[in-house]
C-alpha cells in the first residue's frame, strides 16, 4: 500500500474519531467548547465560564460565576464546540502519519498529491461553514406539518428570538405603542411556550404594561430563516398572543428560571446596567392568533397550545 494511501487512512480515522460523540460525553481529544478562567486579566482567580474559541478567545462570550451561579450550565448550553479544533486536528495527522521513504516520494504521482491538497482545501471549507452554523442558532427543531397547530405555533415560539411587543401608551392617550424587544419561552428544547422578556423602567414598554398590562406579541417565521416568501405571505408563519405583560417577583423560582432561558439565548444581557433597573415580565396568554397556510387564522385554544410538547429530535445544525 502507498504510504499517501495510508496517510489518507490516518487522516480519515482520527477526523471521525474526533467527530464522535457519546451520550453526555465528549471525547478526550475534542476541543471543549466552554472554559473554567479569569474573567479578565486582573482577576487572581478562575470566576468565569467562557465560549472557548482558538481564534479571538479573549473576545468569547463569558458568564461570571458570582453573577450567574448556573454560568457552567449556561456556557456548555450555548457555546458551539470550536470545530476549527478538528481542522488542526486533521493537519496534524497528516505529519504523524505519513513519513513516505525518499522512493515512495519519487514514485508518488503528481496527481495524487494535487488530490490530497484538494481534501485538505475542502476539509477546511467545511468545517468554518458547519462552525459558522452551529454558531449562529442555539437550537433548530424541524418546521412541524402545518396541519399541527399547536405544533406550528409552539415551534415559531421556541425558534424566534424577538418580536415586536405592543402595548397601550400612557404618553399618547392609549394609542398602541409596538416596540421590538428579545424573548425566550426557556432554555433550548425546554420551551414552555410563554414568552419571558428583560425590560428596564427606562422603556415605555415597561411603563405602559405597570399602568395597563393588557398587551400582544407578534412573531414571523421570516427571521427564522425558513420562509422564503414575504413576509406577509400566508405560507410565511406568522403569530400573534394577545394577554396581559406582567412582572415577575424578583427573587422567585419562576423568575430564576425565566433569568436562565433569556441569558441562554441573549447572553449580553447579563451585561447590561444595573442602574437601568431591568426586570423579567412575562406574557400571560389569554389568545393565540395564527397563520401558517392559505384559509385565514388557524383556530387553536390557549389550553391546546400550552399542553404541547416538543417530541422532534433537535440538532444544531
Amino acid at each position: 500500500m502507498k504510504s499517501s494511501h495510508i496517510a489518507l487512512i490516518c487522516i480519515v480515522m482520527i477526523s471521525l474519531f474526533a467527530l464522535r460523540r457519546d451520550a453526555g460525553t465528549v471525547s478526550k481529544i475534542e476541543h471543549p467548547s466552554c472554559i473554567h478562567t479569569e474573567c479578565t486579566i486582573y482577576s487572581l482567580h478562575q470566576d468565569c465560564w467562557c465560549c472557548n474559541k482558538l481564534i479571538d478567545r479573549y473576545k468569547s462570550v463569558c458568564w461570571r460565576e458570582k453573577d450567574t451561579p448556573s454560568a457552567k450550565d449556561l456556557c456548555f448550553a450555548f457555546c458551539p464546540k470550536d470545530l476549527i479544533f478538528l481542522l488542526f486536528l486533521f493537519l496534524f495527522s497528516i505529519r504523524f502519519c505519513h513519513h513516505p521513504s525518499p522512493n515512495s516520494i519519487k514514485k508518488e504521482s503528481m496527481e495524487l498529491q494535487v488530490r490530497l491538497r484538494q481534501l485538505i482545501i475542502f476539509f477546511f471549507l467545511f468545517l468554518t461553514v458547519l462552525e459558522h452554523a452551529s454558531s449562529s442558532r442555539i437550537l433548530r427543531i424541524a418546521k412541524p406539518d402545518r396541519h399541527d397547530i399547536a405544533a406550528s405555533a409552539r415551534w415559531l415560539v421556541s425558534q424566534n428570538i424577538w418580536g415586536v411587543l405592543s402595548t397601550l401608551s400612557i404618553e399618547h392617550d392609549g394609542a398602541p405603542f409596538g416596540n421590538v424587544v428579545s424573548y425566550s419561552d426557556g432554555l433550548p428544547g425546554k420551551g414552555k411556550g410563554i414568552p419571558y422578556f428583560y425590560l428596564t423602567m427606562l422603556d415605555p414598554t415597561t411603563r405602559n404594561a405597570l399602568k395597563d398590562s393588557r398587551a400582544s406579541f407578534a412573531i414571523s417565521e421570516s427571521p427564522v430563516g425558513t420562509c422564503k416568501r414575504d413576509p406577509m405571505d400566508p405560507t410565511c408563519s406568522k403569530l400573534t398572543l394577545t394577554g396581559k405583560l406582567l412582572q415577575l417577583d424578583e427573587g422567585s423560582e419562576e423568575e430564576k428560571v425565566a433569568k436562565k432561558a433569556l441569558f441562554t439565548k441573549h447572553p449580553e444581557m447579563m451585561d447590561w446596567p444595573e442602574g437601568h433597573e431591568f426586570s423579567v415580565f412575562k406574557l400571560e396568554i389569554m389568545n393565540i392568533f395564527l397563520i401558517n397556510w392559505y384559509g385565514g387564522a388557524k383556530s387553536i385554544t390557549v389550553d391546546e397550545y400550552l399542553r404541547y410538547k416538543e417530541t422532534k429530535v433537535a440538532s444544531f445544525l
